[in-house]
């Protein structure tokens, strides 16, 4: 990959992982595998940095996409309390 083609694959990447949702049709391990596939050997220290930061970036979307999922999981119903079991405020 030439320098011009790793600068656009980068700037490509940065416009798309500024975007992530936790709707978005490719998982983040597509975004993933697609950032490593880029060969650091052939990078100037810039790309090596901008790429860096969107490492940085893919960790910080996944940890808030876990975050979001943890709350769905506890807002659930799936407690035995919520769902109607034994517990306080059942009726018995």
């Amino acid at each position: 990959m030439s320098y011009q083609d790793i600068d656009k694959e980068i700037a490509h990447l940065e416009v798309v992982f500024n975007a992530l949702s936790g709707r978005d049709r490719f998982p983040l391990s597509y975004w993933h595998r697609r950032l490593h596939a880029l060969n650091r050997s052939s990078m100037v220290p810039a790309q090596r940095q901008r790429v860096a930061h969107l490492e940085a970036r893919l960790r910080s979307v996944g940890a808030r996409l876990d975050e979001l999922a943890g709350a769905t999981r506890v807002g659930s119903c799936t407690s035995p309390l919520m769902a109607g079991g034994s517990g306080i405020g059942s009726a018995s």
